[in-house]
């Protein structure tokens, strides 16, 4: 049986997030199987930090999506300007189909930063609504590409595995809650800094 601390798990999701981002053939062998491998490692050392395990491999895995589809963006930004489309209505759901992606993949990202650095709460609470947003988008980019973009589909269902894994994760995750709502993760280390001073 896998569990959260799996391997096997963490292999499979870095696989997701190759297959979102690149076609892989042997021809084409991507840099970023090398990141998601660096990925893995680094989730499975930092374990046990407050920001360490699957949520240090949430995070990281946000950051290098937003990065890659920045990069990404920028070879094919011509596809989202109506003077390359003769259909003004398949143009409207291009745009339907990707635009919240990438709109949500770039407030995640702000989101997964400003977490890190104030450990507040309130920004757990935005990622969750965030990943149900990316449910929920992801769900109508799946049906629109399932008719009019075909192409898309596979790399629509794998985009729906992260906020599938990690929103439930975002739940019941006692890291989550002992790092950002209860402030125990660490408890000596927050005693101690509570009675030094800033």
């Amino acid at each position: 049986m896998l569990s959260l601390r799996s391997p096997a798990l963490a292999l499979f999701f870095s696989g997701c997030l190759l297959a979102q981002t690149t076609t892989f053939t042997p021809q084409n062998q991507s840099p970023l199987a090398t990141v998601g491998l660096l990925l893995i490692i680094s989730s499975i050392v930092r374990r046990k930090h407050a920001i360490g395990g699957w949520l240090f491999y949430f995070m990281s895995q946000v950051l290098l999506g937003a990065f890659v589809t920045l990069y990404q963006l920028f070879g094919v930004a011509t596809a989202y300007t109506p003077g390359a489309w003769e259909d003004k209505g398949l143009y409207l759901l291009f745009l339907m189909a990707g635009v919240p992606s990438l709109i949500i993949t770039s407030l995640l990202a702000v989101c997964v930063v400003m977490l890190a650095r104030t450990r507040a709460w309130p920004w757990v609470i935005d990622i969750r609504g965030l990943l149900v947003a990316e449910v929920a988008f992801g769900v109508l980019s799946l049906a629109i590409d399932l008719v009019y973009f075909p192409n898309d589909r596979n790399r629509d269902i794998l985009t729906l595995v992260r906020p599938a894994i990690f929103l439930p994760y975002f739940f019941v995750s006692k890291r989550v809650q002992s790092v950002f709502r209860d402030k125990t993760w660490n408890s000596g280390s927050i005693q101690a800094a509570e009675l030094t001073g800033p």
